[in-house]
């Protein structure tokens, strides 16, 4: 079958139930247009809510066709109009416009559907990004609108391994964790070893699914790594962000008192099918994944999906790894050993994230992975001075963010001497 074919199976099945309703989606597109002109020219009333109440009656339509993406993009329209009406956007121009050009967005793909254009929502995203950043939120990222067909399964194995139960099923899954969250560590430090001991730990997780749906999200994941290993993922941030929920549902996993029945979100096996439609180098592994998914049909050329983030979006990613990491420090210096991987993947997620900050930031961020790599290897090493000193450093490195931009001699000062405590 060619791609043309392939493309055109995207089509058919949705041309049916859109026809029944394009002409209803249309009027409440326009008429919610309308509302949000008279709101723009500042006319009293209720201008801006009849707007609301259209694109709802637009939204509705489109959830019952069954067009996933196009209602992601209609749902974030609606929610810059109600930021408008509860006075929550940045600058209420940009957000007009940005409403306003998201209703001639949406009302332009679906004209291209009734044409026979292939539902491929990623399309919408560089205006999906606008309508978000119009609210003063961070650019999404692309895989909320990328929707593969999730009811693919991956192929049958050659020879299934032997079946583990009960307490050898646990052993296999707490040891997968662990090397897991090693090798995790190892990449976000640049140590390329760390993506092969990564993928030899999913692969003990994957091995351990009986099921084809239960090994879906596993199975796809170890094409991401096959990928990432090619030097194929060009986005490192997004790879970053979905390692570690990666490793938040292998720790999930093997904490589970029903392991066997645990299944891993959709929204995780979304976003590693995009990674693996995205990619630009990769293997047998890869190739596997994206053709038994069929992602070259769903992916358009051309389309702008930089999610690159304002300084104060990065900031507030800094702030959550901190957060994260004080959290379980704190769970540390209680008693709970266990808190010491998670705080040293938080420590050093936010040694990577700041280290195109300034030199003074860097070197704060550094010192504190360094205790944290210290403490891994050696647990014995904590004690009440540590816990002061390491609550002090990350104190110290969340108020400097309140003023990132104009950190001075001061702030270096107090840096260097945290850091030669610390050391």
């Amino acid at each position: 079958m060619n791609k043309a074919s392939d493309s055109s199976s995207l089509i058919g099945p949705l041309i049916g139930p859109l026809s029944w309703v394009k002409g209803e989606i249309d009027l409440a597109l326009k008429q919610a247009g309308e509302g949000l002109t008279e709101y723009a020219r500042g006319a009293a009333g209720t201008a801006l809510q009849k707007s609301r109440d259209n694109l709802h009656q637009a939204h509705g339509a489109l959830t019952i066709v069954g067009l996933e993406g196009v209602t992601e993009f209609s749902l974030a329209i609606e929610d810059l109009l109600a930021a408008l009406a509860e006075g929550r956007t940045p600058d209420v121009p940009t957000a007009i416009a940005a409403a306003e050009k998201g209703l001639a967005t949406l009302h332009t793909y679906l004209d291209g559907l009734m044409a026979g254009e292939a539902h491929q929502a990623l399309r919408l995203y560089p205006v999906y990004r606008e309508l978000a950043q119009a609210r003063g939120l961070p650019p999404p990222a692309p895989c909320e609108l990328f929707f593969p067909d999730l009811t693919q399964r991956p192929p049958r194995r050659e020879q299934e391994p032997p079946l583990l139960t009960g307490a050898a099923l646990q052993a296999r899954l707490r040891a997968a964790r662990l090397g897991f969250d090693r090798g995790l560590v190892k990449w976000l430090k640049g140590d390329a070893k760390g993506i092969s001991e990564m993928k030899a730990s999913l692969n003990m997780v994957e091995l351990t699914r009986t099921t084809p749906a239960s090994r879906a999200c596993w199975w796809a994941a170890l094409g991401v790594l096959d990928a990432l290993g090619a030097d194929g993922l060009a986005d490192a941030d997004a790879v970053r962000r979905f390692l570690l929920r990666l490793a938040a549902q292998i720790k999930r996993l093997s904490e589970a008192v029903d392991s066997r029945q645990f299944q891993a979100p959709d929204e995780l096996l979304r976003e590693a099918l995009y990674l693996a439609a995205t990619a630009t180098q990769g293997h047998a592994a890869l190739a596997v994944v994206r053709a038994a998914y069929r992602l070259d049909d769903l992916l358009p050329a051309h389309v702008d999906t930089d999610t690159t983030e304002p300084a104060d979006a990065r900031s507030e990613q800094l702030r959550a790894s901190i957060a994260a990491a004080k959290a379980e420090w704190k769970r540390l210096t209680d008693g709970a050993i266990a808190a010491l991987p998670p705080f040293h993947l938080h420590v050093t997620e936010l040694a990577t994230a700041a280290a195109d900050m300034p030199p003074a930031y860097v070197e704060l961020t550094t010192a504190i992975r360094e205790q944290a790599d210290l403490l891994r290897r050696d647990p014995a090493l904590h004690n009440d001075m540590l816990a002061l000193e390491i609550a002090t450093a990350l104190l110290l490195a969340e108020t400097a963010l309140d003023d990132l931009p104009a950190l001075d001699a001061q702030f270096a000062g107090q840096t260097t001497l945290m850091t030669e405590r610390l050391h």
